[in-house]
């Protein structure tokens, strides 16, 4: 028969001071995923915003370590699990709030061309290739700059 302590499963010896930690923990690590996805520029994601991607990385953690680490509790993961969406949720309200926020955190959008010219210095800014940028003119089937009144480089 297999004896099975849910009491250590989803508990163990978590105290106020271990969950203040795991908490503080979070808000470091959230600051630090945010800042290398800003820092890095966002180049590849397609689909997601960086803070969604943020709390895919930090979830995913939290989720993983709390699967494969015995002495960890699930309640870890939970706590870790509730202190990003409150993060979440409290960055959407700051950037709902203020457009200086907002900006810092997801950039602003760069025109890359106007009027059928392409802005050199503009992709220089972003560290954005100009191969890049063509490669997506021709999935989006444009044949030629000239057919391009404004095009945009915006964070997603």
């Amino acid at each position: 028969m297999i004896d099975i302590d849910l009491y250590n499963i989803f508990l163990s010896d978590t105290t106020w001071q271990v969950t203040i930690e795991i908490i503080l923990r979070c808000i470091v690590m959230y600051l630090i995923i945010i800042t290398f996805l800003r820092l890095t520029g966002k180049r590849g994601v397609r689909q997601l915003s960086i803070f969604e991607i943020a709390i895919l990385l930090c979830l995913g953690s939290a989720a993983g370590d709390t699967m494969f680490i015995q002495d960890l509790p699930i309640i870890h993961g939970v706590i870790v699990f509730l202190v990003i969406f409150m993060l979440y949720r409290l960055t959407t309200w700051a950037m709902i709030k203020s457009q200086i926020i907002e900006d810092l955190l997801e950039g602003r959008p760069l025109c890359v061309v106007k009027d059928g010219l392409l802005i050199h210095e503009n992709f220089r800014k972003k560290l954005y290739s100009q191969d890049e940028f063509f490669s997506e003119m021709r999935i989006e089937h444009i044949e030629h700059l000239g057919q391009v009144r404004i095009a945009l480089l915006e964070s997603d």
